[in-house]
């Protein structure tokens, strides 16, 4: 008789062992859309944390990507209940590039979130500090601590920091009549504040003009312009914005050949200062690679025509009378094509 009572107490025992081994589990919903490789390191580095303080790992991949909060902890509350699990957590990917991680109970009367750096860091740093906190979070659910103060105060998000920002690309200017579409080479630097506004600089080389006409010559330019404005950001990887622009060009004349009626001096050059306001679009490809276009209006506060003068060929102002070889539009238009390398 008393081998039976001990026998059944053992069997008991045994069974409540196994009733709770198998309420030993941890539901893990991973973010969807992530790469395979980035999924499998995931898995691992969970199941390596989870395994440690005793519990069995259910990792899972949500099918929604813009599920509000309510849904996602409905179910978690079901996947709780099915598998049997102490907890339930899962990442928020947010279409900035940050991580979320969210620790909830069985119960779902308790909830706890923890930010994960993903945009400023890289891949494995995020997915090492998912794993520790899923750890510490599923030892504290496991033995009924509180997890606030298992993990701690939350810590504040890094602050995004300055940028320096170097761009290069084609860029195009509609000119004059005669010349109207100029092709070049444009290369630029800006300094961007964490707060959004930013200035820099820009140039643009371009191959010289050539005039053929009674007077030959040839035309070099060389604009160099300061810039100053702000973006909005559109999700993840899409900026738009304005800037002001303010520039001064040189413009160099060489003559190569002219009649013999005509006197001209070999090569001069005069300045012409424009301002201009920029319309901005850049797609950041990566965190240190976009791709940008701006489209800009620019007008000439002191543009001049080049005309023919029987005495000096030399540049002369608008309502000048003779012949008239180039004339520079004042308002003109530039449009830029490149990337931008941010560092």
């Amino acid at each position: 008789m008393i081998a039976q009572v001990l026998l059944a107490g053992v069997l008991g025992r045994c069974a409540q062992a196994q009733t709770q081994a198998k309420n030993q589990s941890i539901v893990f919903i991973a973010p969807p859309g992530l790469e395979p490789d980035t999924l499998g390191s995931l898995e691992e580095a969970i199941a390596a944390q989870v395994s440690l303080v005793g519990a069995e790992l259910v990792f899972l991949t949500a099918n929604e990507a813009e599920a509000g909060l309510e849904e996602r902890m409905s179910q978690a509350e079901e996947l709780a209940n099915k598998h049997d699990a102490a907890g339930v957590f899962w990442i928020d990917a947010r279409p900035s590039g940050r991580w979320f991680l969210y620790i909830m109970d069985r119960t779902g009367a308790h909830i706890v979130v923890r930010p994960l750096s993903v945009e400023n860091t890289s891949m494995d740093v995020a997915i090492e500090a998912a794993a520790v906190i899923a750890g510490s979070a599923s030892d504290a659910l496991l033995k009924q601590q509180s997890i606030e103060v298992r993990l701690g105060p939350s810590r504040p998000a890094a602050a995004p920091s300055s940028e320096l920002r170097l761009e290069v690309g084609y860029a195009g200017t509609v000119f004059a009549p005669r010349e109207p579409w100029l092709h070049g080479l444009w290369i630029g630097a800006s300094w961007l504040w964490p707060s959004g506004p930013y200035v820099g600089i820009s140039y643009i080389w371009s191959p010289p003009l050539r005039i053929v006409d009674e007077v030959n010559f040839e035309l070099t330019r060389y604009p160099v312009a300061v810039h100053g404005g702000a973006r909005l950001k559109f999700g993840r990887a899409v900026q738009v914005g304005g800037e002001l622009a303010l520039g001064i060009e040189v413009r160099a004349r060489t003559t190569t050949e002219t009649i013999a009626e005509l006197q001209s001096k070999d090569s001069s050059s005069r300045s012409v200062v424009f301002a201009g306001l920029r319309f901005v679009g850049e797609w950041r490809v990566t965190e240190w690679l976009g791709i940008l276009a701006r489209v800009s209006p620019e007008f000439l506060l002191n543009t001049f025509d080049y005309v023919k003068e029987l005495q000096d060929p030399e540049m002369l102002g608008p309502g000048k009378p003779g012949l008239v070889y180039l004339s520079p539009y004042e308002l003109r238009f530039t449009a830029q094509v490149g990337i931008a390398i941010v560092r």
